[in-house]
This record gives C-alpha cells, sequence and structure tokens, in this order.
C-alpha cells in the first residue's frame, strides 16, 4: 500500500484546472462523462464524471495532501472560468439530477457498497439520508468578469 505524501512546499497561486467533455460516452438520451485535469507540484491528477469531475478532482487532490488553494476551471468551448476560493470546500460537494430534477449542487459522500448490500438484504429498506450540508459558504457561486462563475 502507497503512503499518502504530504506536501511541504505551499500552493500560494490558483489552481488551474482545465474540463472536457468525453463525447465517445455521449448517448442519445443522456449525458456524457467530463474528464477534469491539473499539475501541482509536478504531480498530474485527472478526474472522471458525469456530474461534477472538477469535484472529484479537488477530493483528489485532498486525499494527496495538497494544501488549500483557489482552484480555477476553464471548460472546454466555453467563454469564462469557474473558480472556487477553496478546492476543499469544493470536495464537499457534488452534483445530480434527474429526469424529474433539473441539476443541481449535493452534499458529496462516499459510496458504501456494503451497506447497500446490508440494506438490500433487509429487503431493501432506504439507507440513511445524506447528512446536513457543509455550512461555511466557501463553495457557494460568484460571477467572474466575462461571464464565468466564481465558487467561493
Amino acid at each position: 500500500m502507497q503512503a499518502r505524501r504530504r506536501f511541504s512546499s505551499t500552493v500560494s497561486v490558483a489552481i488551474l484546472v482545465k474540463a472536457y467533455p468525453l463525447e465517445t460516452t455521449r448517448t442519445a438520451d443522456g449525458t456524457c462523462f467530463w474528464i477534469a485535469e491539473t499539475t501541482v507540484v509536478g504531480r498530474s491528477f485527472s478526474a472522471r464524471s458525469k456530474h461534477g469531475a472538477p469535484n472529484e478532482l479537488a477530493r483528489q487532490l485532498v486525499a494527496a495532501g495538497i494544501p488549500d488553494a483557489p482552484m480555477e476551471i476553464a471548460h472546454a468551448e466555453l467563454r469564462g472560468t469557474m473558480s472556487y476560493r477553496s478546492f476543499h470546500a469544493a470536495a464537499k460537494w457534488t452534483y445530480t439530477e434527474t429526469a424529474g430534477t433539473p441539476l443541481h449542487r449535493i452534499p458529496y459522500r462516499e459510496f458504501d457498497a456494503a451497506a447497500l448490500r446490508r440494506s438490500l438484504k433487509k429487503g431493501g429498506e432506504p439507507l440513511p439520508e445524506v447528512s446536513e450540508a457543509p455550512e461555511d459558504d466557501e463553495a457557494l457561486p460568484r460571477r467572474h468578469a466575462g461571464g464565468g462563475i466564481e465558487r467561493r
């Protein structure tokens, strides 16, 4: 098992993230996966998600021990950028949508396969509800000049 590496150097500038759609995964009735990529202190990171690839990338950066810093995201083929004051705050959120509910932000929680199996063995009892949302305002949207949205 590989030990987690702590980075001794501090990241004082925004972490620049490139996000783009993986078009080969697009279907006629659904969205495609998105890729978010960055390089921090000479180490490359990449995340893949249908909703919230930059947030998944933020969780990887937190797990890698990268010190907290602003994160600026450039989405392919979209003008402007979106940014977070804290990628540690961005890691606490993900996005979801259903046929009856538009895309919206929800608190992130780890998938617990063992809990799902236990639930199904008990006759399909529902899993516990998601805990309350993080109370910080570090991940709330803020507009950028030039049409982008800044996440704070």
